[in-house]
């Protein structure tokens, strides 16, 4: 990187000590690691709260773009960092627990083997053992209750945030700009509003408007106050229309 840094820096200056100036101010503000705590401190204050930790997100990221423009001596950068936004504690740990098991399987199959570890019984033991001792290290040995009767409810999925953070440098006249967009990707991917034509109850009918999301999906309100939202009854996940609290229309699988 630093080479061909100074391959692009090289033609707007003779001066080798001011190309490698240069060239390590470059590769100090795309250090993701820079760009990483800024980026959690600012979404951390903005979103998260003492009940609702946020913690970063063991996901792909897109690799660190470097441009140097050499018409306007301008250099840009890009670079981009996942969080996770939990609903609690409680959920934090659970989905981390749940995490640690899916990725031991994961190495173990890739391996070629059980992911018990040599029997169903011993795997069972290794990820009660596995599960107890990351509780005991963050001080939640009690997490699920010292009786554990029935299998506790799945915890809330994290709602993943993506921060991108744009930097310009400009080398000629020193100047330096940095903007940082935090975009949900879950958000992103879903419909703002719909349209419903043809109910049989007049009130159902027309636009529906995004108000948030609830169990993993989102939920719509029209003019009427008629919800339209994925609910558990059952058991079973149903699309429901409905007014709060009782009133309801129609149910779909």
């Amino acid at each position: 990187v630093q080479g061909a840094l100074k391959e692009a820096i090289e033609p707007l200056s003779s001066d080798s000590g001011l190309v490698d100036s240069v060239c390590s101010d470059i590769l100090r503000a795309a250090s993701r690691t820079a760009s990483g705590g800024d980026s959690y401190t600012v979404v951390r204050a903005m979103l998260a709260t003492d009940d609702s930790p946020l913690t970063p997100a063991p996901v792909k990221q897109a690799p660190i773009l470097i441009q140097v423009d050499a018409d306007s001596g301008k250099v840009h950068i890009e670079t981009e960092d996942s969080f996770f936004l939990h609903s609690d504690e409680d959920a934090m740990i659970a989905n981390a627990e749940a995490a640690a098991e899916e990725m031991a399987a994961a190495a173990a199959a890739a391996m070629g083997e059980d992911p018990a570890g040599g029997g169903q019984e011993d795997g069972e033991k290794a990820k009660k053992f596995s599960g107890k001792a990351l509780r005991h290290a963050l001080g939640l040995s009690n997490f699920w209750g010292k009786k554990k009767t029935s299998k506790p409810p799945a915890p809330p999925k994290p709602i993943l945030l993506v921060a991108k953070c744009e930097i310009s440098l400009g080398i000629f006249d020193g100047t330096c700009q940095r903007r940082l967009a935090v975009t949900c990707p879950d958000i992103e991917t879903c419909p703002p509003q719909c349209i419903v034509v043809g109910a049989g109850q007049s009130t159902v009918n027309g636009t529906y408007d995004m108000q948030g999301f609830r169990h993993d999906s989102p939920w719509y309100c029209n003019e009427h106050g008629v919800n339209l939202s994925r609910e558990i009854a059952d058991g079973h996940h149903l699309w429901i229309f409905g007014s709060p609290p009782q009133t309801f229309f129609y149910m779909e699988d």
